[in-house]
């Protein structure tokens, strides 16, 4: 009789296992669909982050290439600057360009002084006729 219980319970065993181990795999699947769900939420949030973080960084990365052209810059006004009595190489092709050429120089003197007898407002007026006349219109 032992037997025949025993028999009489092994299909259901088997079906019992076979609803466990589908339910399992069930479950697995379930799982792994909520965790890749949690996993592209977290990126979306990551990629959003890094899209708002992605301007400050690329602008930092521009400040720095500044930096490097502020250095440069200033590393060769220090060469330019360290003698105040040794002209720069640009400045000694000038003076050794104007020794070559005929350019000859002129220069004009601006007019004299106006004398001691005339006030500075009338020498002025000389030179500025509009300054001669009344801007103030009398009522």
């Amino acid at each position: 009789m032992i037997r025949l219980c025993r028999g009489d319970i092994q299909p259901q065993l088997d079906s019992a296992m076979q609803d466990v181990s589908d339910k399992y795999i069930l479950l697995e699947e379930t799982e792994k669909q909520a965790l890749r769900r949690a996993l592209i939420e977290d990126r979306q949030r990551f990629c959003w982050f890094v899209g708002l973080l992605r301007p400050v960084v690329d602008e930092e990365i521009s400040m720095l290439g500044e930096v490097t052209h502020l250095q440069a810059i200033s590393d060769d006004l220090k060469a330019l600057t360290s003698d105040p009595h040794k002209l720069p190489p640009a400045s000694e092709q000038v003076i050794m360009d104007l020794k070559g050429s005929d350019y000859g120089w002129s220069y004009q003197t601006p007019p004299s002084s106006p004398s001691t007898t005339m006030s500075r407002k009338s020498s002025m007026c000389r030179y500025v006729p509009s300054a001669n006349h009344n801007t103030h219109s009398s009522k």
